[in-house]
C-alpha cells in the first residue's frame, strides 16, 4: 500500500469514527427528547388530574405510555384516574342528588308557607275590609281566625283591642267625627282661598315673565343693541351661581347681536344667538374675527 493508499485508508477511518460519534450523539438526544416528551406528558397528565380534567388526564398519560411502553408509571396514573373518576362522579352524583332533594323540599316548605301566608292574608284583608266600612263584630271574626293561623303576629291582636276601645267610645267618637268634619270643611275652606291666592300669583308671575321676555326680546332687537353698546365687542363674565356667564355683544353696520355662552361646572356648555339656542359650531364661526 503505497503513502496515498494508507492517507485516503486513515481518512475512511477517521470518516467512520465520525459518523459513529454523531450516531451516538443523535442517539442520546433522540433518548433525551423521549425522556422529556414522556416526562411532559406526565406532568400535563397531573395537571389535570389535579383540576379534575379526568379525560384529558387519561389522554396525557397515554401519549407518555406510548413513548416508553416498557415504563409501568403511565398505566398505574391511568388506574388512579379511572379511581378517581369514579369517586368524583358518585360524589357529584351524591351532591346534585342532595342538593335536588334539598331543592325540593325547600320549595314545598314554601308553597305550604305562601298557603299559610295567602289564607292569613285573605283572612286580613276581608276583616279589613269589615273594620274600614265599621262593622266591627265580622271584622273581630275575622281577626280571631287571622291570629288563630298566625299567633305570633300583632296585627290581629292590635285590632282586636281596637275594635274593642271603638266599641266602647262610639258615642264620644262620634262627636268627635262631627267636630273632625267641622274642621276639615274649615280647611277645605282654607285650602280653597289659598289655592285661589296661588294661582293669582302664578298668573302675575305668569305676566311678569311674558313682560320679562317682552323687554328681553325689545332689549335684543338689532337696533337696541346698537344703541346700547359701542361698535366692536363688548364682552362680559359672570358666575350666576350655577354656571359662567360669558356674553358678547357686537355692533356692526348700525345693527347689533348678542352671543351667550353657558358653561356648568360639569363640562356642559350652551350657546344662544339673540335669545335663540344655536350649535356650538355657530356660536365660534360668529365670534372668529374677534377671537
Amino acid at each position: 500500500m503505497g503513502p496515498k493508499e494508507r492517507i485516503d485508508h486513515v481518512k475512511r477511518l477517521i470518516r467512520k469514527e465520525e459518523e459513529e460519534k454523531q450516531k451516538a450523539k443523535d442517539a442520546a438526544l433522540a433518548k433525551l427528547k423521549l425522556e422529556k416528551g414522556f416526562e411532559d406528558a406526565l406532568a400535563d397528565g397531573d395537571a389535570a388530574l389535579a383540576s379534575k380534567e379526568f379525560v384529558e388526564a387519561k389522554n396525557a398519560y397515554r401519549r407518555a405510555q406510548q413513548l416508553k411502553l416498557d415504563s409501568p408509571v403511565p398505566a398505574q396514573k391511568i388506574e388512579k384516574a379511572d379511581q378517581l373518576q369514579q369517586e368524583w362522579e358518585k360524589a357529584e352524583a351524591e351532591r346534585k342528588a342532595k342538593a335536588e332533594a334539598e331543592r325540593k323540599a325547600a320549595a314545598k316548605a314554601r308553597a305550604e308557607a305562601e298557603q299559610a301566608q295567602k289564607a292569613y292574608d285573605d283572612a286580613i284583608a276581608q276583616a279589613d275590609k269589615f273594620f274600614n266600612a265599621r262593622e266591627y263584630d265580622q271584622a273581630a271574626a275575622g281577626y280571631i281566625q287571622a291570629a288563630e293561623m298566625k299567633p305570633e303576629m300583632e296585627y290581629p291582636k292590635s285590632q282586636l283591642e281596637e275594635i274593642k276601645r271603638l266599641k266602647e267610645d262610639r258615642a264620644k267618637n262620634l262627636a268627635k267625627k262631627a267636630a273632625q268634619e267641622a274642621a276639615a270643611k274649615r280647611e277645605a275652606e282654607r285650602a280653597r282661598k289659598e289655592k285661589q291666592k296661588a294661582q293669582k300669583e302664578a298668573e302675575n308671575r305668569a305676566d311678569k315673565a311674558r313682560e320679562n321676555r317682552m323687554k328681553r326680546y325689545q332689549e335684543l332687537q338689532p337696533e337696541a343693541l346698537a344703541a346700547k353698546f359701542p361698535s366692536g365687542i363688548s364682552h362680559e363674565e359672570y358666575d350666576d351661581g350655577q354656571r359662567m356667564v360669558k356674553k358678547s355683544t357686537i355692533v356692526e353696520n348700525g345693527a347689533g347681536r348678542q352671543l351667550m355662552r353657558y358653561k356648568y361646572p360639569w363640562g356642559a356648555e350652551f350657546f344662544f344667538l339673540n335669545g335663540k339656542q344655536i350649535t356650538k359650531d355657530a356660536y365660534y364661526w360668529d365670534m372668529r374675527k374677534y377671537r
